[in-house]
């Protein structure tokens, strides 16, 4: 995921799904006239869009949550409740700390012959590290003060910009 500025001079603001999706519930909540826009749908689906005059408009909103605090306010909130959230059985072995290999097709056995346990042999799940539980989906969003303010800067001088 990436938002890209539709700028003539070609900035971009680039950010991982996992830290663009609690950015842009943020600028949601500080800036509820950004939802009235019919270009703010699509913001988690790769092709939202924002005019220059909604853009600049965000990011003065931004600017001025960062510059008196309620940004890192909203942050150490954000954090206390998903440490307060308990944690959650794990997917990959169903909380069980413990996964089994599956079989190989037949052109991967030829591969790993001789270096490949045996089907059904059970191994430590890599998804939990054979706890059976792990942290809340939430915990793996990050949201960061200096992400606020470097997507602020972005608005406030791009002319639009498109979610891609």
């Amino acid at each position: 995921m990436s938002v890209t500025c539709v700028a003539p001079n070609g900035a971009t603001f680039s950010n991982s799904w996992w830290s663009w999706r609690p950015l842009a519930k943020y600028c949601f909540e500080i800036h509820p006239r950004l939802e009235q826009s019919k270009h703010y749908q699509h913001w988690e689906t790769n092709d939202g869009s924002v005019t220059a005059a909604e853009a600049r408009a965000l990011g003065w909103a931004l600017w001025r949550e960062v510059d008196a605090g309620r940004t890192l306010t909203y942050l150490q909130r954000r954090r206390r409740l998903i440490e307060a959230m308990p944690d959650v059985a794990c997917p990959f072995c169903a909380g069980t700390g413990t996964r089994h290999h599956t079989p190989l097709t037949v052109s991967t056995c030829a591969t790993f012959a001789g270096d490949h346990p045996a089907v059904g042999d059970p191994f430590e799940c890599t998804g939990c590290g054979g706890l059976g539980t792990r942290r809340p989906p939430e915990d793996m969003y990050l949201f960061t003060v200096e992400n606020v303010e470097a997507f602020s800067h972005f608005c406030r001088l791009c002319d639009g910009f498109k979610v891609m």
